[in-house]
């Protein structure tokens, strides 16, 4: 998946913070997710309308981690939350 592909919430999705823990919820299917730490920031971004360019760059501005390790592990939730059927990915984000 590029950085410039779009990342958006799918459609009936709802979501709440609790604390420290995001808690997503597709009532068609039941499927949820929390979501802590990284995924946060994530997730939000993801709300906001962003790619996933855009999420990894909130990751890194917040943790003092290596962009691959973020990269890799910023896939592997977007794979999860696809597979639960919690985001949409769209088309590539035009380039400025």
């Amino acid at each position: 998946m590029s950085e410039e592909t779009i990342i958006t919430v799918a459609e009936g999705v709802v979501w709440t913070r609790v604390d420290d823990e995001i808690i997503a919820i597709d009532p068609r299917t039941e499927h949820f997710f929390g979501l802590r730490g990284a995924g946060i920031e994530a997730w939000e971004a993801i709300v906001s309308g962003t790619t996933v360019g855009g999420a990894l760059a909130a990751i890194l501005a917040r943790y003092d981690v290596p962009a691959a390790q973020a990269k890799a592990d910023l896939e592997g939730l977007l794979e999860n939350l696809l597979a639960r059927r919690l985001i949409g990915i769209g088309e590539q984000a035009p380039r400025e």
